[in-house]
């Protein structure tokens, strides 16, 4: 099984979203999760991990599968230094320590060029980084998942559901 996650932030105070399934190939979620937090960090330029980190650990405590990677929406790792992003303090704070991939829509100065990939007839890339898998066995697993354009339709979908 497979975990892809994502918050979404509105004036009451976040919305944070999982969508298990089973294959990189899966079409649809076997299940999904979702939890409103109230309580939310401000946002702080240079430390978005502080906001967004409890709101994932929260809706993965409601979780009932077992599944083997968690995808997120961002950052493993920043630059080519690899500051540590979103997903290196989550996995540092899993306590069961899962393979984790970040799917990053946007560019962060001085992404190595081998975080790139390109999915369908798109020429803007997505970014890929990772802990615990390597980096071509990440990038190969986001281009073998559903879907024709640019963001994987499970990635999409779980997008939308978390702003609904």
């Amino acid at each position: 099984m497979i975990l892809v996650v994502d918050v979404f932030y509105n004036d009451e105070g976040a919305k944070s979203v999982a969508g298990v399934f089973e294959t990189w190939g899966s079409q649809h979620f076997y299940k999904t999760y979702e939890i409103n937090i109230g309580n939310v960090e401000d946002y702080v330029p240079g430390q978005f991990y502080k906001r967004e980190l409890p709101c994932i650990l929260s809706v993965l405590e409601i979780v009932e599968e077992e599944y083997d990677y968690i995808l997120i929406d961002g950052y493993v790792f920043l630059s080519a230094e690899s500051k540590a992003g979103l997903g290196k303090h989550l996995w540092d704070a899993l306590a069961i320590k899962k393979p984790i991939i970040g799917v990053a829509k946007n560019y962060f100065k001085d992404t190595p060029e081998d975080c790139v990939v390109l999915r369908g007839k798109c020429q803007k890339p997505l970014y890929i980084t990772s802990i615990d898998i390597p980096l071509n066995v990440a990038k190969e697993n986001i281009m073998q998942m559903y879907g024709n354009h640019r963001i994987p339709n499970l990635i999409k979908q779980i997008d939308l559901k978390s702003r609904s």
